[in-house]
């Protein structure tokens, strides 16, 4: 079974490509892991299709809060120097937007 689910933070707001009726939309979602000393950021490619990515192009902007879930997939290309590379990305199935609340006595999230 290849299921993924990832929460973290948009990156950028998303670029779309539109064919006839097909919407693609190609962004990219932060994620925190604590490593016991620090906070490291791991960033990951996700790509979303039809209605999940016309939903998406109006909801997930940068700074957006949201967790995804969908599957894991390695796309193969050939890059401008002419090397081969493998590239790791999640096609979002679903997502959803989360609101965080700020604690008025911690002021954490």
């Amino acid at each position: 079974m290849n299921k993924i689910f990832l929460s973290g933070t948009i990156g950028k707001d998303g670029e779309a490509i539109r064919k006839n009726d097909h919407i693609v939309l190609n962004t990219s979602l932060a994620t925190h892991e604590w490593n016991g000393q620090e906070t490291v950021t791991v960033w990951h490619q996700i790509v979303l299709f039809g209605k999940s990515a016309q939903n998406a192009e109006k909801l997930l902007k940068a700074g957006t809060n949201v967790t995804v879930f969908g599957r894991l997939s390695y796309n193969e290309y050939v890059d401008k120097q002419e090397i081969k590379r493998v590239r790791a990305e999640i096609k979002v199935e679903e997502f959803e937007v989360q609101k965080y609340v700020q604690d008025e006595e911690s002021k954490t999230l």
